[in-house]
């Protein structure tokens, strides 16, 4: 779990499954932090405090020294937008239920600074899924050749 500000409450169902699975709680080391990190540790939680949990690439550092090479990364359209823009993913799965929820409701995707269509990011459809009345689409994230144009001189 990343956590700046180490929000996660000891009594949420996350925190409380840390008995039967290790749950590691990844949170800043600043001076903003509000939640009760005893309560944390006590339920279970192991506790690493890190720099810049905002880093993706150092957190990912950090996961890979302690052997984890993989992830499953769920969260809101901040965190995603992150490991995207890092260029950190090999796939992603999207879940959609049939309904509208209007222009109050959160957006999945963040900001991808993408300002061209050269700076896009392509994906290719692996599987699509009915779940009950909701749709899983898997992608892969899609090479694309980079190429260079050269700029050529009028004589």
């Amino acid at each position: 779990v990343l956590d700046t500000h180490l929000r996660t409450s000891a009594e949420s169902a996350l925190v409380k499954s840390a008995y039967a699975k290790r749950l590691w709680l990844l949170h800043g080391n600043d001076e903003d932090l509000q939640g009760d990190e005893a309560a944390l540790i006590a339920a279970n939680v192991q506790m690493l405090a890190m720099e810049d949990t905002r880093d993706i690439k150092a957190v990912l550092t950090f996961l890979a020294t302690k052997g984890i090479t993989r992830l499953l990364v769920e969260g809101g359209a901040q965190i995603h937008a992150s490991f995207i823009n890092a260029g950190l993913f090999d796939e992603l799965l999207i879940y959609r239920a049939p309904s509208f929820l209007g222009e109050k409701a959160r957006n999945v995707s963040g900001d991808f600074n993408i300002k061209k269509l050269s700076q896009r990011f392509d994906l290719e459809p692996i599987e699509r899924s009915i779940l009950g009345k909701d749709i899983m689409e898997r992608y892969k994230r899609k090479k694309i050749k980079r190429f260079k144009v050269k700029k050529c001189s009028q004589d």
